[in-house]
């Protein structure tokens, strides 16, 4: 069992496979975050060098902003600072593989 899973008292991803078929799991989004210098910064999803980057919610000269990452149409990440819910719908969202639409739907309708 890997020790995610029983550090968080889950089965593992084959059990649970067998006891759930379905033909599109969705893996687990990644995320880090850390609180540091009074500040909430947190990264969702798999952004890569190679992704486009905008800033719907928020600036980066306000300190407080969600930043979308994004590549071929789809929305790859997150990367927000002092913005944890909407980052983490962000999260809640990428487990579907939304469409870049889709994301700035969501950014619209939060920021």
């Amino acid at each position: 069992m890997p020790p995610s899973c029983s550090r968080l008292g889950r089965r593992p991803p084959l059990t649970r496979r067998r006891s759930h078929p379905d033909p599109t799991p969705s893996a687990p989004v990644p995320d880090v975050g850390s609180d540091r210098y009074g500040s909430t910064t947190q990264i969702v999803g798999r952004p890569g060098p190679a992704d486009a980057v905008e800033v719907p919610i928020g600036a980066f000269d306000d300190r407080k902003f969600v930043a979308l990452t994004h590549r071929d149409g789809r929305l790859t990440g997150a990367v927000g600072l002092d913005e944890p819910r909407k980052v983490m719908r962000f999260k809640r969202l990428l487990t579907a593989r939304p469409s870049w639409d889709d994301a700035l739907a969501v950014a619209r309708e939060l920021a």
